[in-house]
């Protein structure tokens, strides 16, 4: 059988594969959940945690899709996530932000202990920018909503958590895992 465009599809293929990563929780330190979107600018500098307490950062480090499992306290009233990629552009040094997705949330009403937080797994999500693959729970179950991200080869993903509202500092973390 001659080699031509079909062979050079199924190689190109074989190396997109993700390497798998089993269910982990995104850090154990939760992050406070903000009343407004972070602001995210290119740097020069590795983008870090640092003086940013409402976002997780997570190393792809192989990952071509990320799947999302957010909890978030109660208190955070008409919750959000937005995933963030960042790129480092190797002539000029400067790591380049790109939003991946923006997605609202409606949680769960069951409190699950998180670092000892009480938080509320996602139910179901909204998609308000970009692109990602929703699983809503059915009206039945009412858990175990997760999303499919895109890293877009990206090397390093942040998770910002906000709400429209929010009192008593509420808590966010987020559970992950690679296909």
């Amino acid at each position: 059988m001659p080699k031509g465009d079909f062979y050079n599809t199924l190689n190109v293929l074989a190396q997109l594969k993700t390497e798998p990563r089993a269910l982990q929780l995104a850090s154990t330190t939760n992050a406070t959940v903000t009343a407004s979107a972070v602001a995210i600018y290119a740097t020069t500098t590795v983008p870090t945690a640092s003086g940013r307490t409402a976002s997780h950062w997570i190393r792809t480090e192989g990952m071509t899709y990320m799947k999302i499992m957010p909890f978030i306290a109660s208190t955070a009233t008409s919750p959000a996530i937005r995933i963030i990629g960042w790129d480092q552009h190797t002539s000029s040094g400067l790591y380049v932000p790109q939003i991946l997705c923006d997605l609202s949330i409606t949680l769960t009403a069951n409190d699950n202990t998180i670092n000892s937080a009480s938080l509320r797994q996602a139910r179901s999500f909204t998609k308000n920018n970009g692109d990602a693959k929703l699983f809503n729970s059915d009206a039945t179950h009412l858990s175990g909503a997760f999303a499919l991200i895109d890293t877009c080869g990206c090397g390093l993903i942040e998770i910002h958590y906000r709400a429209a509202s929010v009192s008593s500092s509420p808590a966010a973390n987020m559970f992950y895992s690679s296909l």
